[in-house]
C-alpha cells in the first residue's frame, strides 16, 4: 500500500479534483481549519468517496504562523514520515479486526490521527521534510522554528529581486534545538543577509521528528493515535461541514496535554 498523500484543501476547492488526481491504491488526507475546529478530509479515489472527520480542538500550530515582527509565515511540508507512529497490524489488533477488507480505512483513519495530532501539538513525530518561508527577518536577532522537535536546518536560502536562489554557508549560523521551540541563531561575527525581493524571499528548509522510527515517538502519543483511530473507526459516518462535530475523547487529550506547546 502507497503512503497516503497530505493535502492543504481550502474552503470551495473541488473534491472531484483530488479523486482524479490521486493514483489508485492511495488515499489522500486533506484538512480544513477553521475557528476552532479541524476538519480531516480522507479522499478514497478506489471508491469515489470523500469521508469528512470532524474534531473540535483548536490547532497549537497552523500553516500560516504568526511570529513577532512577522504578519506570515507559511510553513509546507515537502517530504511526509516514510511511515506511521503507529502499523496497520497493531491498529487492527486494537480494533479488534482480524481481516483485509477495511485495512485502506483502518491505514488512512491512523494518518489522520496523527495528523490531527501533530497539528494540534505542533510537533512532527516521524522524521518529515519543512519549509518555512518568510517576507522578512523577525524582529529579534533569532528565528524561531513552528515545529518540534526540530532535528536539523538542512539548507537557508535567499531570493534575490530577480528570483534567483542564493544559499547562505552553514558557518554563519546554528540550530538550537534545546530551546523550545527551537531557533536559528546567528554565529558571532556572522552578518545576516538580506533577501533581495518582498515577499517569500527567505526559505528555511529543516527536518523535525522524534525519529525515523515508530519507537522513536513517545509511547503516549502513540497510545492516542491508537484511541483516536478506534474513535473514529467506530463513528465512521459522514460528517457534513455543518454539522455538530464530535468531541476528541478525554483519555486523548490527558494522554497528549503534557506535550502541548505553552504560550508565555
Amino acid at each position: 500500500m502507497r503512503s497516503p498523500c497530505l493535502t492543504a484543501v481550502s474552503e470551495g476547492n473541488d473534491f472531484r479534483r483530488l479523486l482524479e488526481t490521486s493514483k489508485a491504491g492511495e488515499f489522500v488526507v486533506g484538512f480544513l481549519a477553521g475557528h476552532d475546529v479541524l476538519h480531516l478530509l480522507l479522499v478514497f479515489p478506489d471508491w469515489q468517496q470523500v469521508i469528512v472527520l470532524s474534531a473540535r480542538a483548536k490547532p497549537i500550530v497552523s500553516f500560516s504562523v504568526v511570529q513577532e515582527g512577522i504578519s506570515l509565515m507559511p510553513l509546507f511540508l515537502t517530504s511526509g514520515p516514510v511511515l506511521e507512529p503507529v502499523s496497520l497490524d497493531e491498529a487492527k489488533l486494537h480494533l479488534r479486526v482480524d481481516h483485509g477488507d477495511e485495512d485502506l480505512l483502518i491505514a488512512s483513519l491512523i494518518t489522520a490521527a496523527r495528523v490531527h495530532l501533530e497539528t494540534h501539538l505542533g510537533l512532527a513525530f516521524i522524521t518529515q521534510q519543512w519549509s518555512l518561508v518568510l517576507d522578512q527577518w523577525p524582529a529579534g536577532a533569532d528565528l524561531c522554528l513552528p515545529l518540534s522537535p526540530v532535528q536539523a536546518v538542512s539548507a537557508l536560502t535567499l531570493y534575490d529581486a530577480d528570483d534567483a536562489s542564493s544559499v547562505v554557508a552553514s558557518a554563519n549560523y546554528a540550530l538550537d534545538a534545546i530551546s523550545q521551540p527551537a531557533r536559528l541563531v546567528w554565529r558571532e561575527g556572522a552578518v545576516r543577509p538580506m533577501p533581495g525581493r518582498s515577499y517569500n524571499g527567505i526559505e528555511v528548509s529543516f527536518s523535525a521528528g522524534f525519529g525515523a522510527l515508530a519507537s522513536d515517538v513517545p509511547q503516549p502519543l502513540r497510545q492516542a493515535i491508537l484511541l483516536l483511530t478506534a474513535h473514529w473507526y467506530e463513528r465512521r459516518e459522514p460528517v457534513g461541514l455543518a454539522n455538530e462535530v464530535r468531541e476528541i475523547p478525554q483519555m486523548v487529550l490527558m494522554l497528549t496535554n503534557s506535550y502541548r506547546r505553552v504560550r508565555l
